[in-house]
């Protein structure tokens, strides 16, 4: 049934217009079947569904263009389609699109401006990324998924400058806003990487210590949980990074 179902779709797409459907979910759903139709494909046929897709997805707005919640739904699928095609100017049109017609407390906003602070990342304009990663963590109504991953992000892009105090500031913050003890973990390895850029040495050491003496008693919990804590443990970056950096005896070039 689903095959013959995108089958259908990929017969009407061939035609020049996308085909209109009884409502705004609807003509979503028939979107989604057109790039589910993607899967498998290689070459030129994949770029031709993958275009179709995209047709799919700007119907939306042509056809029900009051329908503000599905349209933004819609346009970010849309640029997600766009960025994997490496089409950066049209996936951040589909992305700003979104921030025209989602509403305030809805995550497609937040998530659109993490794209859009990726592709500004992505092309080396770090100061326009970090304006929309602040901006997807101070989404309101976000979830806190949404505004730690623009925390984390404005924290590797501070790293990325060699801004070691707003980047260890940054860190801290993601750490006390940590919705899981690995994200913690994962947080606090990036605040004592920024230490380590710093060249504060003593302190990263000693904050090494403190992570791992905190997180022990939950590491050897017979869990899936303290499994991954404990791997996360042993995945540090920072451990490493500090030895070169005394080993060199000079700035660290840390490893992105």
């Amino acid at each position: 049934m689903i095959l013959e179902l995108m089958l259908s779709v990929v017969a009407a797409l061939a035609g020049e217009e996308v085909p209109k459907q009884e409502s705004a979910e609807a003509q979503l759903a028939w979107a989604r079947e057109a790039q589910g139709a993607v899967a498998g494909l290689r070459g030129e046929k994949k770029l031709e569904q993958q275009q179709q897709a995209v047709s799919a997805y700007r119907a939306v707005r042509q056809y029900f263009p009051r329908a503000r919640a599905v349209i933004a739904e819609a346009a970010f699928r849309r640029g997600e389609l766009l960025r994997g095609m490496e089409e950066a100017g049209a996936a951040r049109g589909a992305f700003e699109e979104v921030l025209e017609f989602a509403t305030v407390g809805v995550d497609w906003r937040p998530r659109a401006l993490l794209e859009l602070a990726h592709l500004s990342r992505r092309e080396g304009r770090y100061a326009t990324a970090l304006v929309d990663y602040r901006r997807a963590r101070d989404c309101p109504g976000a979830s806190l998924r949404y505004q730690n991953d623009g925390r984390e992000w404005i924290t590797r892009v501070q790293i990325t400058l060699c801004s070691w105090e707003a980047a260890e500031r940054s860190a801290q913050a993601w750490r006390d806003s940590a919705e899981s003890l690995i994200e913690e973990i994962k947080a606090t390895d990036r605040e004592i990487e920024a230490m380590i850029g710093g060249r504060h040495f003593v302190r990263a050491s000693r904050a090494i210590a403190a992570l791992r003496e905190r997180m022990a008693e939950h590491a050897q919990a017979p869990t899936s949980e303290g499994e991954a804590i404990a791997t996360a443990l042993e995945s540090l970056r920072s451990p490493t990074l500090l030895r070169r950096a005394k080993r060199n005896g000079r700035r660290l070039e840390l490893v992105r």
